[in-house]
Parts: C-alpha cells; sequence; structure tokens
C-alpha cells in the first residue's frame, strides 16, 4: 500500500522543475506486532515546503498562492485500501 501510494504522490506533486516530485521515498518498518509504512521528504526542497504547497500561504504581496492538495488525497486513499485488505483479509 506505502508503494502505491509513493507513486501517487509523486505523481500528483506539483512539478515545476520536478525536484519536488522527485524527492519523495518510503520505508517500512516491521515490528513484533505491526508493519508500518512511511513516506517522506527526504530533501529539504521537498520536506519544507510540503505543508506550504498542501495549504497554500501567503506572498509578499499579500495575495494568496492556491493550494495544490496532493498528500490528503493519497493518504486518503491508502487508509480505504489498508480497511478493504484488512476486512478481506478477517
Amino acid at each position: 500500500v506505502s508503494r502505491d501510494t509513493l507513486k501517487k504522490v509523486k505523481q500528483t506533486s506539483p512539478k515545476r522543475r520536478g525536484v519536488y516530485a522527485k524527492g519523495w521515498s518510503q520505508r517500512v518498518t516491521v515490528g513484533k506486532f505491526s508493519i508500518e509504512g512511511i513516506i517522506f521528504g527526504s530533501k529539504p526542497s521537498t520536506y519544507t515546503i510540503a505543508h506550504l504547497l498542501e495549504n497554500g500561504h501567503l506572498t509578499r504581496s499579500g495575495t494568496r498562492t492556491r493550494p495544490y492538495a496532493h498528500l490528503k488525497p493519497a493518504l486518503e486513499e491508502a487508509q480505504k485500501e489498508i480497511i478493504q485488505k484488512l476486512g478481506a483479509m478477517l
């Protein structure tokens, strides 16, 4: 699920030069009773501006930029997919 979510985040990320979209990575941690997939910005250009792009921000002139919702839709889709797969296992 985390691999599919990473692909979706990279596809839907804003691409001016492509550096931001390429900066996403994933890590899967296997514990004794859990498996955790983490998607994170591995480059400073990614994790420092993710919230600004997701929510929009004020510019120097006082206007607002438009938000680029690319993280929240991928997260919601991943949550639905996990619930669906867990339901199929039971």
